[in-house]
Parts: structure tokens; C-alpha cells; sequence
């Protein structure tokens, strides 16, 4: 109900008998306009008809009351009033209703401020990693733009929390194929390297580089650091040296030395060896001598 200003100049300054009341006047309640929902000129000829004037001075929202039609007055209904004083009407606006903004692509801030411009409010906010937009802007909202809802009404959001991010897994040892398919559906980029291992065999997989454990985006690129096998090393020719020096030859090439007297009474040179003099082996390899 709407508050009524009324003229205090022509009302009594204290509470009137019934006689004085008719001396001076004064209008009891049940003269003064009651019904509402009338037009305003149905409800200005209802005043007149009491001997009062009547007039629009304001407008009100009502659930209830068809927009245009007096909603409220200025004294309340039933109020006593003078002779020839004049009544207030309020009419209708209809239900109280406020489109809701346009919010997506706007920060939490701006909708929050969005809403408040149109007296609604932010209601649940979810958040959702996206690979688009920006950390902290409004991916949906819940309740369409343009929908006419009540005053204070929350509208849901979700907003962005930037781009995903994703953890390099422990692939070491895997076949060169797994560990590239289990990046991939992750959202990561591939690309691959070799390098010998005397340790990890052929196409297996010694490292990540970034290493495992490390935070990426997606579409951040992996590489892959695959195993060649071990390093192939050319047995040296050491047929016709004295053990001791053809020891020293391999075993500084990185071989390992057995020694295999054939007499032991010979002049302790090496007649051949095994694997032979020009073979590719691994590195590491262990060299028989064969001694004279």
C-alpha cells in the first residue's frame, strides 16, 4: 500500500466530535473513494460524486492489479477527509518484471554489476575449465537474456576457469607408440627424439622431456626421448699385441677383457679375438683374447 500526502492545513488539529465534525465539514471514511481497480476517470467520477476532486500523482507495481487501474490512494481508503479535499491515485504499472541481461563474455564482476543495474542478482556460480575464454568470464548463464523475471531474482553463471591443466604421466619404459597415444588424449602434442641407452631397449622410452610430475596446458607440445639400444662400438684390431697392451686398447674403448691362454708357454700375444677384429657390438662388451 501506497503512503498518502494529504493537505494537513484543512484538517482538524485535534480528533472532532461527531457534531463539530459536521460543523466543520468533514467527510467520514465510508464517503471517501474505496474501491480500487477502477480507471482513473472512473475512480476521479467516483470522487466527484462524494464532493471531492481526485488526480493521478504516482505509479505502483502490482501482482495482483491490471497496469492502468488505480492500485493505490492518497489517503488510504476509509480515511476521514474535508469537504472538497482531494485524493491521490496510484495506478498500476503491473507485476514488477526485469529483463535479464546479455551476460556472456562478461567478467564476474561486470555481471554481478549487470545484474544489480536491473535489481536481480548472481545466484549459483560454477566454474569450467575452457580452452577459449579467459579465467574469470562468463561461459552461460542460467536464465536466458531477455527473460522478464521478478525483482532479486538469482541467475546461475558458469565461468571460465582458463585453460585445463594437465599433468605429464609416468610413461618411462613404454613402447614408443603407447606412450605418444596416451599424451595425445590427453590434449598434448607429440614429437620424438632418440638417443643410445646401454639400459632401455630399442624404441622403448627413457624420458619426457618436460619430465613426468610437470603442469602443462593442453596443446602444449611433449617430447618423447626414445632408446636407439646401445651404442654399436668397433672391436679394435689388437691380433699380434702383447695382453697387456691389447687389454689396454679395449678396455679403453669401454670393453670389458677375458683372456683365454692357448700355451702358455707362447709369447703371450694375442692371436685373434672374439667377437672379431671390424664388428659392431655395444658398447661395453666383453672381448675374449685368444693368447699364444
Amino acid at each position: 500500500k501506497l503512503s498518502i500526502a494529504i493537505d494537513a492545513r484543512r484538517l482538524p488539529s485535534r480528533p472532532l466530535g461527531k457534531a463539530e465534525l459536521e460543523a466543520e465539514g468533514v467527510e467520514r471514511g465510508d464517503l471517501c473513494l474505496r474501491e480500487l481497480q477502477l480507471t482513473a476517470a472512473d475512480a476521479t467520477a467516483k470522487a466527484e460524486s462524494q464532493g471531492l476532486s481526485a488526480s493521478v500523482v504516482g505509479e505502483a507495481f502490482s501482482e495482483a492489479v491490471a497496469p492502468g487501474l488505480v492500485v493505490d490512494t492518497d489517503p488510504d481508503p476509509g480515511a476521514r477527509m474535508l469537504k472538497s479535499a482531494s485524493i491521490g491515485l496510484f495506478l498500476s504499472k503491473g507485476p514488477e518484471r526485469y529483463a535479464v541481461p546479455d551476460l556472456v563474455g562478461k567478467t564476474l564482476d561486470e555481471a554481478r554489476q549487470a545484474l544489480a543495474d536491473r535489481n536481480l542478482v548472481v545466484g549459483a556460480v560454477e566454474e569450467r575449465y575452457d580452452d577459449a575464454v579467459p579465467t574469470g568470464v562468463v561461459l552461460e548463464q542460467g536464465t536466458p537474456k531477455d527473460q522478464a523475471v521478478r525483482r532479486d531474482t538469482p541467475v546461475d553463471l558458469v565461468v571460465s576457469k582458463g585453460r585445463e591443466p594437465l599433468v605429464v604421466p609416468a610413461l618411462a619404459g613404454q613402447r614408443a607408440h603407447d606412450a605418444e597415444k596416451a599424451l595425445k588424449d590427453l590434449g598434448l602434442k607429440v614429437k620424438d627424439s632418440d638417443e643410445f641407452s646401454a639400459t632401455v631397449p630399442n624404441d622403448r622410452l627413457i624420458r619426457t622431456e618436460p619430465a613426468e610430475g610437470t603442469s602443462l596446458l593442453r596443446g602444449d607440445t611433449v617430447t618423447l626421448v626414445l632408446s636407439k639400444g646401445p651404442e654399436k662400438v668397433k672391436v679394435p684390431n689388437v691380433e699380434g699385441k702383447k695382453v697387456a697392451e691389447a687389454r689396454q686398447i679395449l678396455e679403453a674403448e669401454g670393453f670389458k677383457v677375458e683372456v683365454t691362454q692357448l700355451l702358455p708357454a707362447g709369447p703371450n700375444q694375442v692371436l685373434r679375438t672374439t667377437p672379431g677384429k671390424g664388428a659392431m657390438v655395444p658398447g661395453g662388451s666383453t672381448v675374449r683374447l685368444w693368447v699364444f
